[in-house]
């Protein structure tokens, strides 16, 4: 088995935020990377420039697809999931517990610095 771990690349995630703040990603992406690369399992990163990991799920064909579970909510990742299932792959959902949040983060920020 091997652990691929795909995320956004700038450029993505800043179309796919386009409707926030406009302060995203707020980590490059050599960092974001870096940060994946060192979860304990990861052998692979992909970056995708897509709104969306369609092409990485239909070429790798991943036998597990973790997703948070407030993800669930965006069409997205319900159509992401629903081709990971027609390829005979599973959904793990992973709960938020942690609680990190770019959002808050930048909000943090913000109330920090407000005069």
């Amino acid at each position: 088995d091997v652990v691929v771990v795909a995320t956004m690349s700038p450029h993505s995630i800043k179309q796919q935020e386009k409707n926030k703040d406009g302060d995203r990603p707020i980590y490059s992406q050599a960092d974001r990377v870096k940060f994946l690369s060192s979860i304990k399992g990861t052998e692979h990163i992909v970056v995708f420039d897509e709104l969306n990991c369609r092409n990485v799920i239909q070429t790798l064909k991943p036998d597990f697809y973790i997703k948070k579970d407030k993800d669930l909510l965006r069409q997205i990742v319900r159509e992401e999931c629903d081709l990971v299932k027609s390829l005979g792959g599973n959904i793990i959902i992973a709960t938020d517990d942690v609680g990190y949040s770019s959002t808050k983060l930048i909000n943090y920020i913000r109330n920090i610095y407000q005069t």
